[in-house]
């Protein structure tokens, strides 16, 4: 590092010192792991050939709206954001198709897809009308990221915010519990503390794992000779 480096450094401030740690550790997390490639469950197999189909449709989007009336730590809220997605792998998956085989790669590290967005000049109306169109954004999932967050703003205390995530990676209960992560989350980053939730026991690929392991087994054959029939 050169001296002029080093005294940039210093002279930033405590919040954005850490923001800059946090920085050098994502990429250098980046830099020493590598793409993970999955196997899909059926469902998401179904899903995918369906978004195939209609790339624009949001009909598989799941939305989940909050009206939040008091002011917001928008630092804090990105970095409980960001701490969300490097916690929870589906976040930052993405799906492919290689030759004839379809895989789900879950990235080491991605950006939060995060925009604050002013509408203090809307009525109630237009305000509706614009989430709606924000939701119905189409969402790349062979590119990601397959989930958005919005923060609509009328007045530094009265905000809705809006996430929005497609059913491959995430269901309703997933997101209510996605929102208990953030509030956790972010009530932590805004005392400046780490947030303290438990390390996963389970991910979705554990899942993809076992229905794989059921299918190709003897209880397997005969569930599908059962449908069949």
């Amino acid at each position: 590092m050169s001296d002029n480096q080093e005294r940039e450094i210093k002279d930033l401030s405590p919040e954005e010192k850490r923001a800059l740690l946090a920085q050098l550790l994502r990429n250098k997390a980046s830099q020493t792991q590598t793409k993970s490639e999955y196997a899909l469950a059926y469902g998401q197999r179904a899903l995918w050939f369906i978004h195939q189909l209609a790339p624009e449709s949001s009909a598989y989007h799941i939305a989940s709206t909050s009206r939040v009336r008091s002011l917001v730590d928008i630092d804090a809220f990105k970095r409980a954001l960001q701490y969300l997605v490097d916690r929870h792998p589906a976040l930052r998956t993405t799906y492919e198709q290689r030759d004839d085989q379809l895989v789900q790669v879950i990235h080491p590290h991605q950006d939060i897809a995060f925009e604050q967005i002013d509408a203090s000049a809307w009525d109630e109306d237009e305000l509706y009308e614009q989430v709606v169109k924000a939701h119905k954004q189409p969402i790349d999932l062979a590119n990601g990221p397959v989930i958005r967050w919005q923060l609509f703003t009328k007045s530094p205390a009265d905000h809705v915010f809006l996430i929005t995530v497609h059913h491959i990676a995430s269901d309703g209960y997933s997101t209510f519990a996605l929102l208990y992560d953030l509030k956790l989350a972010y009530d932590a980053e805004v005392a400046r503390q780490k947030p303290a939730l438990p390390p996963l026991k389970t991910t979705y690929t554990d899942y993809v794992d076992r229905q794989m392991s059921l299918l190709a087994s003897e209880k397997g054959n005969q569930l599908k000779a059962y449908w069949l029939n």
